[in-house]
């Protein structure tokens, strides 16, 4: 649908308004689609899934981790009844995994640290325990990925930052690999980019070792973020990078002073 083309790249601009208004295009042209289905049959089930999966990442994109959050929630309700006419159906147990990861990013955008843990590892879970689904057309291996980073973020928040050092090693390496593969995709390599502002938040700027690698990794992201091939093109998570890489250079920056100060 041409409308959620527009509103995700109306919210990708920061144009929240615009975003919502080609939101509800979408939605009724969507509604009026799903009317057409016998009330209670499957189709009528996975039809709605489907849209609610869709319009998650339209407000994942706008940051209004409440809506995130409701529409989430709904889409694993709506879940659970076409799980209860066909048990064991791939698609719905993808589109659980995506409802849950969506789920996780709305609970960790409104700190919520605890949970968010608890739903992203059961979506990461999902990405990987499930079998393949023909009707499943998204890019499995990038909602995994984004769900490992999310994952990764909110064990730090949590404190268990080794093993959300792991997991954003683990990140790193697949999105580097990714870019290898596909040089020219400029979406890959903004998500090379967060994983490397992702690796170097979890990194320890007292240690000296630590302190040089973080160094390098921002630096990588914000040529990236920087390089010619990023104008036009940033989005509302591409500049929080920036902000975000612009803050962990000036923690490091504060830290050293005060340690040559200490006597």
């Amino acid at each position: 649908d041409n409308s959620i083309a527009l509103a995700r790249l109306a919210a990708s601009a920061d144009d929240n308004a615009d975003a919502r208004a080609q939101l509800a295009t979408a939605e009724s042209r969507s509604q009026a689609q799903y009317d057409t289905l016998p009330a209670a049959a499957f189709d009528r089930i996975q039809a709605r899934v489907r849209w609610l999966n869709v319009e998650s990442q339209v407000f994942y994109t706008m940051h209004d981790w409440a809506e995130l959050g409701r529409v989430a929630r709904a889409t694993l309700a709506a879940i659970d009844d076409g799980s209860g006419q066909r048990p064991g159906d791939s698609e719905l147990l993808l589109r659980r995994a995506v409802a849950q990861s969506f789920l996780g990013m709305a609970l960790l955008g409104q700190n919520n640290g605890p949970e968010a843990v608890s739903v992203l590892e059961q979506s990461v879970t999902g990405y990987h325990d499930t079998p393949p689904a023909m009707a499943f057309m998204e890019d499995r291996h990038f909602y995994a990925a984004e769900a490992n980073m999310d994952l990764a973020e909110a064990l730090a928040k949590n404190g268990n930052r080794e093993r959300a050092r792991s997991l954003s090693e683990s990140v790193l390496t697949d999105w580097e690999a990714a870019v290898v593969r596909q040089p020219e995709n400029w979406t890959i390599k903004e998500e090379l980019a967060k994983s490397l502002v992702l690796l170097a938040g979890v990194l320890d700027p007292a240690n000296p070792a630590d302190a040089a690698r973080r160094q390098s990794l921002l630096d990588r992201a914000a040529a990236i973020l920087n390089s010619p091939e990023s104008q036009g093109r940033l989005t509302v998570n591409d500049k929080e990078a920036l902000v975000k890489i612009g803050l962990l250079r000036g923690a490091a920056g504060a830290k050293e002073k005060t340690e040559i100060k200490q006597p």
